[in-house]
């Protein structure tokens, strides 16, 4: 019987040895399939975002905004805030802070009225201007979330079957705006809505972007403009696409854009600098990510 036992632990151990003493891998965690997402422009930095039986809206529910950048029109504007088709049933709005061409408080309370599902998120200072709406406010504060994450830090939800992580991205390093990075998935692909954010790459280093992958980036047009903020696309964000924004009418008298020769020679620099970016001319214009 011990030389039956002696045996066996002899061919265990010889079995250990011969296989180089292998142990077998980790099973990795798979990875999302990624579906279609189709994103629709609507003004400025206002995007309608479908996917994966989702419906997303960031920086859309405004009025007035700011000149000279567009408007939504009158038709989708009553459409956006009555949540009628194709905007109806949208599950997320966001807005990445206050200013006119991103946000009212009276547009997402109109929206959120007529849409008992969706969940709306901004910044604090957001929150403030919704409170000061009185009434419209008090009957959809439940379904309104403030966050204003420290650098660095994140803060995380889920509605809907769909992750956000918030950031802080500021709009400006002495600014008193709050900015938010809004880095979200559905369809199994992270998007990340910067606002106008004005964030180096050296202040991007702190989120570790590069390892979210991120799929789709939503960038102002200024970041892929000069060195510095290129390098913040290039070496932090490394998005797989690139959307960009906050584009001003190519008619506008703008000098910093006339010294580089019009925008028309810009916007070809930069699709030359970043062959995977796109942008968007007309309102509802679709482009489809894959």
């Amino acid at each position: 019987m011990l030389k039956k036992l002696i045996l066996s632990l002899f061919i265990c151990l010889a079995s250990f040895v011969l296989t180089g003493c292998r142990v077998p891998p980790a099973t990795a965690a798979k990875e999302p399939i990624k579906q279609a997402i189709e994103v629709f422009y609507l003004a400025n930095e206002g995007f309608f975002i479908t996917g994966g039986g989702k419906k997303i809206l960031v920086d859309a529910l405004f009025r007035e905004g700011i000149k000279p950048y567009a408007v939504v029109s009158p038709t989708n504007k009553e459409r956006l805030e009555q949540a009628r088709d194709p905007f109806s049933d949208v599950d997320l709005a966001m807005a990445s802070h206050f200013h006119g061409d991103h946000f009212d408080p009276l547009a997402v309370a109109t929206h959120l009225q007529h849409n008992p599902q969706a969940l709306f998120v901004s910044t604090n200072q957001a929150l403030d201007k919704f409170k000061a709406i009185g009434a419209p406010f008090e009957a959809v504060k439940d379904r309104v979330r403030a966050a204003m994450p420290k650098e660095g830090e994140r803060i995380k939800l889920t509605h809907k079957g769909i992750k956000l992580q918030v950031l802080h991205v500021h709009h400006g390093r002495n600014r008193p705006i709050e900015n938010l990075g809004l880095l979200f998935e559905i369809a199994g692909q992270k998007l990340f809505h910067i606002g106008d954010s004005e964030a180096t790459a050296e202040d991007f280093k702190i989120n570790n972007l590069p390892a979210e992958r991120i799929d789709i980036a939503f960038l102002p047009f200024w970041y892929l403009l000069d060195g510095g903020n290129k390098q913040a696309v290039r070496e932090q964000i490394k998005a797989r696409h690139i959307v960009l924004m906050h584009i001003p009418p190519p008619d506008e008298n703008d000098e910093y854009i006339k010294k580089r020769g019009g925008w028309a020679a810009v916007l070809g620099k930069m699709k030359a600098d970043f062959p995977n970016a796109v942008w968007f001319t007309q309102e509802m214009e679709k482009k489809v990510f894959n």
